[in-house]
């Protein structure tokens, strides 16, 4: 009687953990692992888009470095009678104020710098610093605008440099006619302003980066030593 019992438990089906998947839990693991996939993906992609807007920060900071650098290295010397250097040379009137006008807002150093222009230009004579130009790296295009004018710093009070109390006006120019205000000093101001628009950190305005730097002038006149 004993090996009869057995034998027919022997022939009964298994039902333990070998039977596999069911196709509800399946479907399960693949909508898990859809969902998954997709946010790791979102996330890559955002930390590249994010990787890309620094990247064109930092070359557009190497762009305005590169400009400004220009300006110094430019032989700024001042005519002391007319106040004007050859910086300036080839800069129309209607072309720095039109560039003061529309950066005056992005770069706010250039309020409170007077514009400078060549009151004289000859025939064909091109701007000696170009107000405005194109550089491009990569698949970005970076507008350089380079902007150089006066400021005075008072004798005392605030020494930031500005305008003079008197001429008001910053995108007038500064006219020969005006005498130094007592006690403060003349200096040149370079505003470079780099703009882009690529890439979605950018506004509808595009991104700017700006920096300005003070530049004291240097004389014509010479002090030369005689005697012996």
């Amino acid at each position: 009687m004993s090996s009869t019992h057995d034998a027919a438990q022997s022939d009964r089906p298994f039902h333990g953990d070998e039977s596999g998947f069911t196709l509800i839990e399946v479907v399960v693991a693949v909508v898990m692992l859809v969902v998954i996939t997709a946010a790791a993906l979102a996330f890559a992609i955002q930390g590249l888009k994010g990787s890309h807007a620094q990247e064109r920060v930092e070359i557009a900071t190497t762009v305005a470095t590169r400009a400004m650098e220009a300006v110094r290295a430019y032989n700024i010397i001042e005519d002391p009678s007319s106040h004007k250097s050859s910086i300036y040379n080839g800069r129309t009137q209607a072309a720095v104020q039109a560039a003061w006008t529309a950066n005056s807002t992005v770069a706010p150093a250039v309020a409170s710098t007077y514009a400078e222009w060549d009151t004289a230009i000859g025939t064909g004579e091109t701007e000696a610093l170009p107000i405005s130009q194109n550089v491009v790296f990569g698949d970005t295009t970076y507008t350089v605008v380079t902007l150089v004018g006066k400021c005075f710093v008072p004798a005392t009070g605030d020494r930031t440099c500005g305008l003079a109390t008197g001429y008001t006006n910053a995108q007038g120019g500064w006219s020969s006619a005006w005498t130094v205000p007592s006690g403060a000093t003349e200096m040149m101001r370079a505003t470079v302003i780099v703009k882009w628009t690529a890439g979605e950190a950018c506004a509808a305005s595009g991104c700017t980066y700006t920096i300005s730097n003070l530049i004291e002038p240097k004389s014509i006149d010479l002090a030369w030593r005689s005697g012996s």
